[in-house]
C-alpha cells in the first residue's frame, strides 16, 4: 500500500503500533512504560514503512526475542496475535486502496485516507473497550 508519500504512510501505521505496543505494555508490565512504546512503535511504523510486510515481519521477530530474553516466553502469544491484527489492518486499507484504483481513480486520495481512519479508529476504539472493561 504506497499511493501516499513514505512520510504519510508512516503517520497512517503509526497509531496502529502506537495502541498495540501500548496494549502489550500493560499485559507485559502492568502499566504502559512510555519509552517502551514510544521506541517499538517507532520502530514498528519505520520498519513498514521502507520494507513494507518483510519490516512488519522483522518486527514481529525482533519484539518477540527482546521480550523473550526480558521477560517470558508466553508473552509471543500476545505479539503474534498484536501482528496478525495489524495485517489484517494493513489488508483491510490495501484492498479499500486497490478498488478504489480501479473503480475511481479521482478519489483514490479521499478513499485512501477514508479507510485508514476508519480502520485506525476502529483499532483504537477497541483497545480503548479492552482497557476500560478490564478484560486483559
Amino acid at each position: 500500500m504506497k499511493p501516499m508519500s513514505d512520510f504519510a504512510y508512516f503517520i497512517a501505521i503509526l497509531p496502529v503500533y502506537l495502541m498495540g505496543v501500548i496494549l502489550l505494555s500493560q499485559i507485559f508490565f502492568g502499566r504502559t512504560k512510555i519509552l517502551y512504546v514510544i521506541v517499538w512503535s517507532l520502530l514498528g511504523s519505520t520498519l513498514s514503512m521502507f520494507l513494507s510486510t518483510f519490516g512488519e515481519v522483522l518486527f514481529a521477530i525482533s519484539y518477540i526475542l527482546f521480550m523473550v530474553c526480558i521477560d517470558n516466553k508466553s508473552d509471543m502469544f500476545w505479539i503474534f496475535l498484536f501482528m496478525d491484527v495489524n495485517l489484517i489492518i494493513v489488508n483491510i486499507q490495501t484492498t479499500a486502496i486497490e478498488m478504489a484504483k480501479t473503480m475511481s481513480p479521482i478519489n483514490l486520495n479521499l478513499v485512501c485516507w477514508t479507510s485508514i481512519i476508519i480502520s485506525d479508529t476502529f483499532f483504537c476504539l477497541f483497545i480503548l473497550w479492552l482497557f476500560l472493561t478490564k478484560k486483559i
